[in-house]
Order: C-alpha cells, then structure tokens, then sequence
C-alpha cells in the first residue's frame, strides 16, 4: 500500500510539473528497484498506481473541456468512441507501469541476489 501511494502521488507531481508522460515507468521501477519485495506485488505496485493516475485524468479532462479532442483523436486512431480512446490509453498505462514495476523488482535480484538460507 505503501508503494501504490508513493508512486501514485510521484507519478501525479512529476506529470504535472513537467512535460513528461513516462514516468509512469520510471518511478516504479525506481521504487520496486529499491523496496521490491515479490514479482506480483512490484506489477500491482506499478499497474495500479498508473491506472489509477491515468484513468482519474483522463476522465477528469473528458468531463470538462477534452470531450471533442479525444472523440477527434478516436476517430482518427479507429478505436471507436471517445470512451473506448480512454480505456485504451488505461490499459497501456496499466501494463507499461506494471512491466515496468516487475522489471525493477527483477533488476534488485539481478544486482543483488537474495542470500540462501544456511542449512
């Protein structure tokens, strides 16, 4: 839980302070790489905190100004409706973050391997 909060509210201040939409990848790979403690939670860890992040703001832009940009730009990519565009660019977020988080936690066993347990 801790870890979805972290990277929930970094993600959220780094995409609104700058112009940058990948550190949905970076900060949990960075967080996983550091307090990583299972494959399965490192990929919740990342998959939920952008999920979360990416669906509040985009349907937070649709509902106030955005609708005819993202119907506009669904039309344009064929994906059907403006909806459509937003669960699309969810489910992106989802597994870009969460590969993202599981590859942080890998990288931590890769550099340091867990100690085996002396019989």
């Amino acid at each position: 839980m801790m870890g979805f909060l972290f990277c929930l509210i970094a993600m959220a201040l780094l995409q609104w302070f700058t112009p940058y939409w990948w550190w949905i990848m970076l900060v949990p790979l960075i967080w996983t790489l550091m307090q990583g403690t299972s494959f399965r939670g490192s990929f919740f860890v990342g998959a939920a905190s952008a999920g979360v992040l990416w669906l509040v703001a985009a349907l937070w832009q649709w509902s106030t100004t955005a609708q005819i940009v993202a119907d506009r730009v669904a039309h344009m990519l064929a994906v059907g409706s403006d909806i459509s565009l937003i669960l699309l660019t969810f489910a992106f977020a989802v597994l870009a973050a969460g590969f993202a988080g599981a590859t942080g936690y890998l990288l931590r066993n890769a550099l340091f391997p867990p100690k085996a347990a002396e019989a």
